[in-house]
């Protein structure tokens, strides 16, 4: 399944935006849809470039991770309030890139033409679009689970959605949470190469250790070639048994063999559709919580340099209580948060 793998699902939309012009809410002016848009999707806050030093004294102040999350959410970018995204990306495609003319044998198009004066035709889209690429946490891929996702976006953040698609097409604002959802299946494309990063083995040790079930295609293979082989032989041991002799004994094997062929063709084909299994802890929260260990244990490395075992393993001790690492709700690293 293209659009799902390894417990995330990668969706890929291109939604076509409204074309013409409407009234400037900032200034009173016209401009038009395409232009309002890139304002919109430029003035969403990234990462947490609107924390303020109030809020970063928050931090410090060791609040309940809920009540933290709760006053966060109206200054940290508005993906960040789903804790099943992991990447999110907005972005206007105006027209298709040229790649420049498309490249001919230069000898031979002297001879044969066609007369490299002469303009190619160039492809275009019919409007400008909004590419709409996000990678979330999911049990699968059905479109029940793109749509509850989607339905969850909204509530966290249908402030800034509202505001992003009203200057799309088919977009009603009589009932926007609903024509979200639906804008957003309808314009949807399949997403033949996902990216996920979070597949796991030892290095030099060998596939061994990849997590239980991770074996793909390839380590099917063989059991999948056990039936169509014990079919073919068993054609072959029948037609010995019947006393087919010459062609009719070679007509019946290749019957088999294609059979056989056919058989392992549609299998290879399943196999490569299957997605990857879910990889341990590569889902949001626990992904947020090895950032938080990984930045903390650092700087408890640092400061246990030259301590004696027994004040290291004190301090070890003092470590895990403090951070928790089992723990993937708190202790752990606000979302969108770098520091």
């Amino acid at each position: 399944m293209p659009n799902f793998d390894g417990g995330h699902y990668f969706l890929t939309a291109l939604i076509p935006i409204r074309r013409g012009l409407m009234r400037d809410p900032i200034n009173g002016g016209v401009i038009s849809h395409l232009h309002a848009l890139r304002e919109v999707l430029a003035s969403l806050p990234s990462q947490n470039e609107s924390l303020t030093s109030h809020y970063k004294t928050r931090l410090e102040d060791s609040l309940p991770q809920e009540q933290l999350t709760r006053e966060l959410a109206t200054v940290t970018a508005p993906f960040s309030r789903d804790l099943r995204t992991h990447f999110a990306r907005m972005v206007v495609i105006d027209d298709m890139a040229y790649n420049g003319r498309q490249h001919k044998d230069a000898l031979l198009t002297s001879i044969f033409g066609p007369n490299p004066v002469l303009v190619e035709p160039v492809d275009h889209l019919p409007q400008s679009y909004m590419a709409m690429v996000i990678d979330f946490d999911a049990s699968d891929g059905s479109a029940e689970t793109l749509r509850g996702y989607l339905q969850g976006l909204w509530e966290v953040m249908g402030d800034e959605l509202n505001a992003i698609f009203q200057h799309c097409d088919h977009f009603d604002s009589s009932n926007p949470e609903q024509s979200f959802v639906s804008l957003v299946g309808n314009c949807q494309i399949e997403t033949t190469m996902s990216y996920n990063d979070y597949y796991w083995t030892a290095q030099g040790q060998g596939s061994d250790l990849l997590w239980a079930g991770a074996g793909g295609p390839t380590t099917q293979l063989g059991p999948a070639l056990l039936p169509p082989g014990l079919a073919f032989l068993a054609l072959g041991l029948l037609g010995l048994w019947c006393g087919l002799r010459g062609w009719l004994l070679v007509l019946v094997a290749i019957a088999a063999l294609v059979a056989c062929l056919y058989w392992l063709y549609r299998r290879i084909l399943t196999l490569g559709f299957a997605p990857f299994p879910t990889a341990p802890r590569s889902d949001l929260p626990s992904v947020l919580k090895a950032l938080y260990l990984q930045r903390r244990f650092i700087r408890f490395m640092v400061e246990q340099q030259g301590q004696s075992p027994e004040a290291l393993k004190a301090g070890f001790s003092n470590f895990l209580a403090e951070h928790q690492p089992s723990n993937v709700t708190a202790p752990t690293q606000l979302p969108a948060h770098l520091s």
